[in-house]
């Protein structure tokens, strides 16, 4: 009887091992994957002067980042079992970006589909092109519409400066009309 009782407990304790593995084998890849992400909001954070004048816009530089960071953590968590077929995952990812934008005084707003049907690595090829886009103007935005639709994420804007985007993780199409400047991030296949 006391030999099953410490089989169990042996069973019980490498159950519970093998779950902790797990876990600690999601958070590292979750810290990889956002490792150079965390390292520039370090860096912008190390740098800020609480007395400067521009202590309030870099705080929100680093509220846009940390939206990024939260949310892209919350994608790393699911896997396509997990993920349901239609969801709001992307959608929220903008939404929340668009309100920290708004602490940088730049006028923002998520709006067109709040679901969508993408694949999960889909959604994240989507969110982090548009993320680097993001960081990429975050300087010279005044005012944008973020979009979200069947095709990606149309991002209509103003900006002080116009930047050539390289190195993107997905195609986009640039185009200008009426003092608005268009990018439009297509899905890939």
């Amino acid at each position: 009887m006391k030999e099953n009782s410490l089989i169990a407990q042996e069973n019980y304790l490498a159950l519970k091992q093998a779950q902790l593995d797990a876990h600690k084998a999601i958070y590292d890849r979750i810290a990889h994957v956002l490792q150079p992400e965390l390292e520039k909001q370090k860096m912008l954070l190390d740098s800020m002067d609480s007395t400067s004048s521009t202590f309030i816009e870099d705080l929100a530089r680093c509220c846009v980042m940390n939206a990024y960071i939260k949310r892209k953590s919350n994608l790393l968590l699911m896997n396509s079992k997990t993920l349901p077929r239609r969801n709001r995952e992307l959608f929220l990812a903008l939404e929340e970006t668009s309100r920290y934008l708004q602490c940088c005084h730049i006028q923002a707003l998520a709006t067109g589909d709040s679901y969508c049907d993408f694949p999960l690595d889909t959604i994240h090829a989507l969110y982090d092109c548009f993320e680097a886009i993001i960081e990429a103007y975050l300087s010279y935005l005044t005012i944008i519409t973020i979009s979200l639709n069947q095709h990606g994420i149309r991002l209509a804007f103003q900006a002080t400066k116009y930047i050539e985007l390289t190195n993107l993780p997905l195609p986009i199409q640039e185009q200008d009309q009426d003092n608005i400047h268009y990018i439009t991030i297509y899905r890939g296949n």
